[in-house]
């Protein structure tokens, strides 16, 4: 199988968070920048269009590249591109599009829709056993 490559991305000097303190690249075409009151990350416009129609968002560009903010949008780039993260990361992604569906009424149908396209897989940790009875969560 062979994997697409991206075009690198120059480091960005502003979001739409306001003036970037620190940025990381996290792939060519992917940074994760922060601010002094937000961040997220920005993306490429062909990073952009390599992602699942489910999981592009609606709006504008910031420059040359589209911006997913840190409280729930982060997800939507994580679960487009999941072997750049950790497996830890790719769960939390799933669980903001699960809680964000529940939670968030305005745009509860766009994230459902998300949420059942990458569902929450339950994996018990190496060494689980069954909760003995009457610790069971209510």
């Amino acid at each position: 199988m062979m994997t697409k490559s991206f075009e690198t991305m120059p480091r960005p000097r502003s979001s739409p968070w306001g003036q970037i303190d620190w940025a990381e690249q996290v792939a060519p075409g992917i940074w994760s920048v922060t601010t002094p009151s937000h961040g997220g990350y920005l993306i490429s416009r062909e990073r952009l269009g390599a992602m699942p129609g489910v999981l592009r968002i609606n709006q504008g560009y910031h420059t040359d590249a589209c911006a997913f903010e840190e409280d729930c949008e982060w997800a939507l780039v994580v679960l487009a591109f999941p072997h750049l993260f950790s497996i830890p990361q790719v769960e939390a992604a799933r669980e903001t599009a699960k809680m964000t569906a529940g939670f968030n009424q305005e745009s509860s149908p766009r994230w459902a829709r998300v949420a059942a396209a990458y569902p929450i897989v339950p994996q018990a940790p190496k060494g689980w056993q069954e909760v003995p009875a009457g610790l069971e969560a209510e």
